[in-house]
């Protein structure tokens, strides 16, 4: 799961007057030592957030999540879970990315869920909704540009054990 990291930029220099007596001179190191404190936490906020988007590309998969309405991602794949049996199949209508993401995510479906992309939906689809039968997975991409996931929709079906295609409708 990609993530986006932000240009380095460190704190700005403070401004040093010229020193013109000994309190002058322990004033511009007391500042000096102030910047230099606020540069060694900005350099590990920095590389830490650095460390865990190279860490998390695209190579972990994240905890299960119980299909709901809305749902959090954190890695790059995660399986969905649904209630077994007879219980309805959930609809999944937003995903929240994590901070700082784009790129795509793998959800594997347990139990089978629908994708809809009714508004208030950050969801688009080529037709909703959509299902994720078991033991099978879609790809989504995140285009931040958009506050939308995208999905690669020719792993979906219009229903469970059915397939629309050319307005004819065929069991599967």
């Amino acid at each position: 799961m990609p993530y986006s990291t932000e240009d380095y930029t460190p704190p700005s220099m403070p401004e040093i007057p010229v020193l013109r007596s000994f309190e002058d001179v322990r004033s511009a190191v007391g500042k000096i030592v102030e910047y230099l404190q606020r540069v060694q936490a900005h350099h590990v906020q920095y590389f830490t957030r650095l460390t865990h988007n190279l860490n998390h590309s695209a190579v972990t998969q994240g905890p299960d999540i119980r299909a709901a309405t809305t749902i959090q991602v954190s890695h790059f794949m995660h399986v969905i879970t649904g209630p077994p049996g007879d219980a309805p199949t959930p609809i999944i209508g937003t995903i929240h990315p994590p901070m700082n993401f784009v790129g795509q995510l793998m959800l594997f479906s347990q139990n089978g869920f629908y994708l809809d992309d009714t508004p208030p939906s950050n969801l688009s689809l080529l037709q909703t909704p959509n299902y994720v039968e078991p033991g099978a997975h879609i790809m989504l991409t995140w285009v931040p540009s958009k506050n939308k996931w995208f999905a690669d929709t020719c792993r979906l079906k219009t229903a469970p054990g059915v397939l629309k295609a050319g307005g004819r409708v065929e069991s599967t």
